[in-house]
């Protein structure tokens, strides 16, 4: 019997035997690793190129793995995909995750809520019982924020750069005033209710991970920083911009296209490979996401705390085959994404399915939620 690593390989090929597509340059990540993860905007003249999928990482899954019921000698047959279907009885489970598509958030359970005024989304999530929503205005930095309650009335607005979301539902962001505006309003770093004012120019939120907040700070000498908002922030060394927090573990970049990931707690840098660029990290910190410098050349999940790799994303990088772009992670095993104009995930055993279809399929502006 075939692993299911190679079932998920087998499945991936099958749609790129299938589907079109146009790769996107790999360079195009080192500059926009955020809006990668959780947007993509897809126009009607790449109705036919944006082919991204979602990938399991089932809980067995380990480096190195060996299959205990090896497959006698000679050629192992491919296993394709099953064909997705539509029908009530076989319709899988909605994402787990909130999007939005065309600037209407819809939810798990099937709500919805559009911000007032047709306003653009470029980041959301969920807050007490309404949104923190950033708006597309993004410019030199700062992006507007604003706070909507359950009724879709405002009840507070910022300029900042980021949000976040905790495992428990803690939201974070930051607040400023852009040193072009003339005015003089503090920096801040917000969770719920709480804030700190830091020195530190145009800060972005990159996660929240327990009662701590992760953020990378700005101008000519960029850092990565965390903060429990009472005492003052600590450096987080060697890394110069931050990427994701899970697990006590914060992931990033040392330099140009150089991955770190430190333990939070020890401040111990466990490993370090240059030729990759950290995505995210899994909610429960077991497998960081990474997209690799070069052409052809795929995605891989890493460990986490030792950067082995655990498996590749077939299709990802730049080979010609379906790009595997905007994966975010759903729950601690599954990654979601884009297939053909709908948002998809693939099961333990490779099977891929659709979660939602989007309609129109041709023309969409697609977020997803900032999750843990």
């Amino acid at each position: 019997m075939s692993d299911p690593e190679e079932l998920l390989r087998d499945a991936l090929r099958h749609h790129a035997d299938r589907t079109p597509y146009d790769a996107t340059p790999v360079g195009e990540v080192a500059t926009a690793a955020r809006g990668l993860r959780r947007r993509r905007r897809v126009g009607a003249a790449l109705a036919t190129a944006a082919a991204v999928a979602a990938v399991t990482v089932p809980i067995t899954l380990v480096a190195n793995h060996s299959d205990p019921d090896p497959a006698p000698p000679g050629p192992t047959p491919t296993v394709p995909a099953p064909e997705t279907t539509h029908t009530a009885a076989t319709t899988p489970a909605p994402p787990r995750i909130a999007y939005a598509v065309n600037a209407e958030i819809v939810l798990p359970d099937g709500g919805t809520f559009t911000p007032p005024g047709g306003r653009g989304i470029s980041e959301f999530t969920s807050f007490g019982e309404g949104f923190l929503v950033a708006g597309e205005d993004y410019f030199e930095g700062s992006v507007s924020l604003v706070r909507y309650d359950a009724d879709g009335q405002v009840v507070e607005s910022w300029t900042g750069s980021g949000l976040a979301t905790g495992t428990d539902g803690a939201t974070a962001w930051t607040s400023f005033a852009p040193p072009e505006s003339g005015q003089s309003d503090p920096t801040l770093v917000h969770l719920d209710e709480a804030s700190q004012e830091v020195d530190q120019v145009k800060p972005e939120v990159v996660a929240v991970t327990g009662d701590e907040v992760v953020f990378n700070g700005g101008g000519p000498d960029p850092q990565a920083w965390v903060t429990d908002l009472v005492t003052p922030p600590r450096p987080i060394e060697p890394l110069r911009w931050a990427v994701d927090a899970a697990g006590g573990l914060v992931a990033g970049h040392v330099g140009d296209l150089t991955t770190a990931v430190v333990d939070l707690a020890s401040g111990a840098e466990l490993w370090r490979e240059r030729g990759i660029y950290a995505m995210s990290l899994s909610p429960d910190g077991r497998y960081l996401h990474v997209m690799t410098d070069g052409l052809g050349r795929p995605d891989t999940l890493r460990d986490a705390r030792t950067g082995a790799v655990v498996t590749e994303i077939p299709g990802t990088g730049t080979s010609g085959l379906p790009g595997l772009h905007q994966l975010v992670w759903e729950d601690a095993t599954h990654l979601l994404g884009i297939l053909d104009g709908d948002i998809v995930r693939v099961g333990p055993d490779g099977a891929v399915s659709v979660a939602a279809e989007l309609d129109p399929k041709d023309e969409f502006d697609l977020v997803f939620a900032a999750a843990p």
